[in-house]
């Protein structure tokens, strides 16, 4: 099963203990893209190893070479989802070899391969990094009762949840409402400060960053409709009118042509980037004036505490999970409606007038940095384990 000898790290003889657990994570649920782990997940990874733990993952066939940006050392096995019985039996026969202490997924296909797999074989927990009820808020009533009956169904198989903010655990809960539902607890998702630290330092390849002679606002995240770039954009129309000041949007996504579309309707060509996908993009965070989140729902808001860590002013849509919970409810950058266009610029305004001390937001940054949230998630693990 697997395509490449996976590296061991720990002295497999040492005797165990609670500290010494779990000594074997699996992770699955990763999609074939050219960055098929995303960035907190690495990022995790990255903690558990110093802390003893393997980390096996389980990837799409389809991940080719070495596009994995994990500087520590992992297993490598290859496990199509795309076929549930023959995932079934090859998560069956992986975990039978390597006998992992706890297989974790991080997306609904996973975990509805993973819930099948017999309880025997380790601690089965699901990663929830969305608000499953707004998720699936904008299916019409009956496929939203159906989508949020099959999902209730499939979780409940596991041994636990684990929400990346109280807003997702939440959601949970609700989803659970008059049904058993499993261990839920939050871990947040970590942030490796002393890496952004040193990446931040780089410099932006950006003329408006590069050279910067206008006040520059920045969001980053996929092109499409959650994230309501476009409230931003009208947002950003507003506050043009008395001020010069530059927007860029990192990312790509399937709404490009309707923001393209709306940016030159209004005018706003010459003021509004969208460089697209920017897999570094901490230079272009650590050298805006302004990070701003206009969300209509996040299961956190990774972005967010990474524009905090590199003590960049933030404002954010107090949209559902995470950003409240990130912003401290408001010390640490402005909340505003979501959807409200007014709200968003008269914040935008006020906060490139008065712009928070960088010092004071890497500090709340902290809240989220790795090794506390690895030290968080190992100890949620084995208090499901009980």
């Amino acid at each position: 099963m697997s395509d490449e000898s996976p590296v061991r790290v720990g002295g497999e003889g040492t005797a165990a203990s609670a500290e010494r657990w779990p000594r074997r994570i699996a992770m699955l649920g990763f999609l074939p893209n050219p960055q098929p782990v995303p960035r907190d997940m690495t990022t995790l990874i990255e903690g558990l190893v110093p802390a003893r733990v393997e980390v096996d993952l389980l990837l799409p066939p389809r991940v080719r070479g070495n596009p994995l940006d994990i500087r520590v050392p992992v297993g490598r096995y290859c496990l199509d989802l795309s076929d549930p019985a023959a995932a079934l039996a090859a998560l069956d026969r992986y975990a039978g070899e390597r006998r992992p202490d706890v297989i974790l997924s991080n997306r609904d296909k996973a975990g509805a391969v993973l819930v099948r797999l017999s309880g025997e074989h380790a601690l089965r927990i699901a990663r929830i990094g969305t608000n499953v009820m707004e998720k699936t808020k904008g299916k019409h009533l009956l496929a939203r009762w159906r989508t949020r009956r099959r999902l209730a169904a499939v979780l409940a198989e596991a041994d636990g949840l684990i929400a990346v903010s109280e807003g997702a655990c939440s959601a949970l809960h609700r989803l659970f409402r008059g049904r058993t539902a499993p261990p839920i607890a939050r871990v947040h998702s970590p942030i490796d400060m002393d890496a952004i630290s040193k990446s931040a330092a780089a410099a932006a390849r950006h003329p408006w960053l590069a050279e910067k002679d206008q006040p520059v606002i920045l969001s980053a995240g996929r092109l499409v409709r959650t994230k309501d770039y476009p409230t931003l954009i009208k947002a950003f129309e507003r506050v043009l009118q008395h001020r010069d000041c530059r927007l860029m949007i990192l990312g790509e996504g399937r709404q490009r042509p309707k923001l393209e579309s709306l940016i030159e309707r209004l005018g706003l060509a010459d003021a509004v980037a969208l460089p697209g996908f920017v897999p570094d993009p901490f230079p272009f965070m650590a050298r805006a004036d302004l990070f701003v989140l206009s969300s209509r729902f996040e299961g956190f808001g990774n972005v967010l505490a990474e524009a905090l860590a590199v003590g960049t002013t933030c404002i954010s849509t107090d949209c559902e999970s995470g950003p409240r919970e990130i912003l401290g409810d408001g010390r640490y950058g402005e909340l505003v409606p979501v959807g409200s266009v007014s709200g968003l610029a008269n914040a935008i305004s006020r906060s490139l007038e008065r712009p928070a001390e960088p010092q004071r937001l890497r500090e709340a940054a902290l809240r989220f940095e790795r090794d506390t949230v690895v030290d968080q998630f190992l100890r949620t693990l084995r208090a499901m384990r009980r």
